[in-house]
C-alpha cells in the first residue's frame, strides 16, 4: 500500500474521531440544560458527515472500495426514505417529537460504521507496512 493512502487513512481517522469526540461531548453537555452546546453539536454533526461523505467518495472511487460505496448507496438511501414521504404528501408528525431522535439516531448509526471502517483499514495498513519493513 502507498505510503500516502496510510497517511490519509490515519488522517482522516483522527479527524472522524476529533468530531465524534466533540460532538458527544456537546451532546452531554445538552442533557444538562444548555441549547447552545445542542446547536453546535448538530454543527458538528454536519461536518462529520460532510467529512464521512467526500472521504467516502473519495476512497470509494480511487480505491474502489466496496464497503465505502456501501457507505454511500446507505446515505443515499437515508436521505431518499426521509425526503420521500413528504414529496408524496404523507403526513409526518405521527412520530411527534420522536422522529428527530430517531433520525439522529440512523445518522449516528452510519458515522459510527464508518468510522469503524476507517479505523480497521488504518490498523490494517500499518500492519501490513510494519510486517512489510522487517
Amino acid at each position: 500500500m502507498d505510503k500516502n493512502y496510510k497517511m490519509t487513512f490515519r488522517m482522516d481517522t483522527y479527524v472522524q474521531g476529533t468530531l465524534i469526540l466533540l460532538t458527544l461531548g456537546c451532546g452531554l453537555m445538552s442533557l444538562f440544560g444548555s441549547i447552545n452546546f445542542m446547536i453546535l453539536g448538530m454543527a458538528l454533526l454536519f461536518s462529520l458527515g460532510v467529512w464521512q461523505v467526500s472521504s467516502g467518495l473519495l476512497f470509494g472511487i480511487l480505491l474502489k472500495d466496496r464497503k465505502r460505496l456501501t457507505y454511500l448507496f446507505s446515505v443515499i438511501g437515508f436521505f431518499t426514505s426521509m425526503a420521500i414521504p413528504e414529496l408524496l404528501g404523507f403526513n409526518m408528525n405521527r412520530f411527534g417529537e420522536v422522529g428527530p431522535y430517531i433520525a439522529f439516531s440512523l445518522m449516528a448509526i452510519l458515522a459510527f460504521y464508518y468510522f469503524s471502517i476507517t479505523m480497521y483499514d488504518m490498523v490494517a495498513t500499518n500492519t501490513e507496512y510494519m510486517r512489510t519493513r522487517n
